[in-house]
């Protein structure tokens, strides 16, 4: 260690592996992470990536870039992983969790199907595009209504509810209610049709009604006859 810091200039701390010179580096690290919130590949490597989170997040900026693993069942297969069809997912997937030793639930393949995995993709989109600050919990608790608990995460009551996890906040009812609750400047909101977006802000109009513009036609028709 010594050595290497006589000839280089850096120092390695052998606890972390981290080495450079003693000056805090506070350069930022841009990461672009393609996934998919049905990867299981990439709930298999979740404990890693959430240790580099934890160790090195306040060096790196990630950007979260959904693929649409799955656009639908019609003609889709994966020959590799020996799907043809959702009731082969269970297989692939326990298989995964056996070679990886992260806890993986599949029976959402014998009970309830996904069908694609581009709802929750959307559904991820927007929280990245809208309330980036959420995306990665966002895409966390999906993925925990998935793989721990066995939800169907492309029906919007179970994304609805993973996303209320993760901090979003959600209108009222107004049947419930008869007033809706209003959402967090930061956060975006999502009616029960899986449209997500920012709050509309509300512009008042300088443009006449029509009440008034035959008002005020009326008014100049007596002026001109008179």
């Amino acid at each position: 260690m010594n050595d290497l810091l006589e000839t280089t200039g850096l120092a390695c701390d052998l606890t972390t592996g981290l080495c450079g010179s003693d000056e805090p580096d506070t350069r930022r690290v841009t990461i672009t992470y393609v996934t998919d919130p049905i990867c299981s590949a990439c709930w298999a490597m979740e404990p890693a990536w959430r240790t580099v989170q934890h160790r090195y997040g306040d060096l790196l900026d990630v950007r979260h870039v959904y693929g649409g693993l799955l656009p639908g069942w019609d003609g889709f297969a994966d020959p590799a992983n020996g799907i043809h069809g959702h009731e082969h997912v269970a297989e692939h997937w326990r298989e995964m969790a056996e070679h990886t030793g992260q806890a993986t639930a599949v029976s959402v393949w014998d009970t309830d199907p996904i069908p694609s995995s581009f709802p929750p993709s959307m559904v991820l989109v927007a929280a990245r595009d809208v309330a980036p600050e959420l995306a990665e919990t966002a895409l966390r608790k999906l993925r925990e209504e998935l793989f721990v608990h066995g939800r169907n995460i492309a029906r919007p009551d179970v994304w609805r509810d993973a996303l209320a996890a993760a901090g979003w906040t959600w209108p009222r009812s107004r049947h419930a209610s008869g007033t809706a609750a209003p959402a967090t400047s930061s956060s975006p909101t999502c009616s029960s049709h899986g449209r997500c977006g920012p709050r509309p802000s509300r512009r008042s109009s300088s443009r006449p009604t029509a009440t008034a513009s035959r008002s005020a036609a009326r008014r100049a028709s007596l002026a001109s006859s008179a």
